[in-house]
């Protein structure tokens, strides 16, 4: 089982992947995201590859992560399984929302 992701931390505006020492590492603090009416629509794509590598992250057309670290695994023996998950987590006094659309899921990705 692996376990990869990243997140985006709004306040101090730095991207970070899930490594595997199970904390997360700063890939990049130069993009950020616009936020408001007409600038909702940013590519997000999280790519790695069954030895357990990052292979890259995609956000709009700046690439990161050359180095391809390891991703989180253990040696689970349940099913192969992939599962998405996205989550806000919003502002005091703020009505925080996040549009996803066209999850995409592929095999054997170059």
């Amino acid at each position: 089982r692996r376990q990869a992701g990243i997140r985006y931390d709004r306040v101090n505006k730095v991207w970070a992947y899930y490594d595997a020492d199970l904390s997360y590492t700063t890939f990049a603090t130069d993009w950020n995201p616009k936020v408001g009416i007409g600038d909702s629509h940013h590519t997000t794509k999280l790519v790695y590859d069954a030895a357990g590598t990052y292979t890259r992250v995609m956000l709009d057309n700046n690439t990161y992560l050359a180095a391809h670290p390891a991703v989180w695994a253990d040696a689970s023996v349940l099913w192969p399984l992939i599962s998405v998950t996205i989550t806000l987590i919003g502002r005091s006094g703020q009505n925080d929302n996040v549009l996803v659309d066209d999850v995409i899921i592929t095999q054997n990705e170059e």
